[in-house]
């Protein structure tokens, strides 16, 4: 995933927490 946009740690701290959301939900259900 490419963010262009201003480095905001706000942004980034959700952006992380997305990003593991996305990976449990993958090593949990395969699609």
């Amino acid at each position: 995933m490419i963010v262009v946009m201003k480095p905001n740690a706000k942004e980034e701290h959700i952006n992380n927490i997305i990003e593991r959301l996305i990976i449990v939900a993958n090593k949990n259900c395969s699609f």
